[in-house]
């Protein structure tokens, strides 16, 4: 059996480990000053396999309008 996917928001105390995935899946990674300012402007989602953080992605939302900036 395997675990559980579920999202939940991203909050500042996630900082490093959202940093630890970007940095190894990415030549150029957002930095933690770019997040922190996507906590400001957008919704940053966070990806769980049971327990273990798997993925983030960053959505831009206008209206009735969803960008994906960063997955």
């Amino acid at each position: 059996m395997s675990d559980a996917v579920t999202f939940r928001p991203m909050t500042e105390t996630d900082m490093d480990a959202v940093l630890k995935i970007e940095y190894a899946a990415f030549s150029h990674p957002w930095t933690r000053g770019i997040f922190l300012d996507g906590l400001k402007s957008y919704e940053i989602w966070l990806m769980f396999e049971g327990a273990q953080q798997v993925g983030h992605g960053v959505i831009q939302v206008i209206i009735d309008e969803a960008h994906l900036l960063n997955i």
